[in-house]
């Protein structure tokens, strides 16, 4: 499977791309990955396959059917496109509704050891790519 383009902000060539980010909008201060990525949500009532949307050290932004409560607390496990899967908690601090299309802003509060190691790698493989894909188109 060959991995999507990786691009700066406000540059959008297919809803496959890969977007790096760093936001000074809102709280960010995080290197951001923008992806279309499965992810599993784990509830009380058994687990859900939803859609992660954008990743960060501290956080992701998840799209989902489910009605999740803000300030809920939820297990998750994140299948990244490289490597294996991720597995993490988290609580939901934000939820909107964009045309019947619901997204949720989590926020990490118990990532294990590994998982963490995993994640940060993959942030920063990905951060190095973007700065060498910037630096090409000077």
């Amino acid at each position: 499977m060959a991995f999507p383009k990786i691009i700066f902000p406000g540059i959008f060539k297919n809803k496959n791309t890969v977007k790096i980010a760093r936001s000074d909008r809102e709280r960010r201060n995080s290197l951001r990955v923008d992806m279309i990525a499965p992810l599993v949500l784990r509830r009380p009532a058994g687990k859900q396959h939803d859609i992660m949307r954008d990743i960060s050290e501290v956080g992701l932004r998840l799209e989902s059917e489910a009605d999740l409560g803000i300030n809920g607390v939820y297990d998750f496990e994140i299948s990244l496109p490289e490597g294996p899967k991720i597995k993490l908690g988290g609580e939901v601090k934000w939820k909107k509704d964009r045309g019947g299309t619901i997204f949720y802003g989590i926020k990490f509060n118990n990532v294990g050891f590994l998982s963490g190691v995993r994640l940060k790698s993959y942030l920063r493989k990905h951060e190095k790519s973007a700065i060498k894909e910037t630096n090409r188109r000077k």
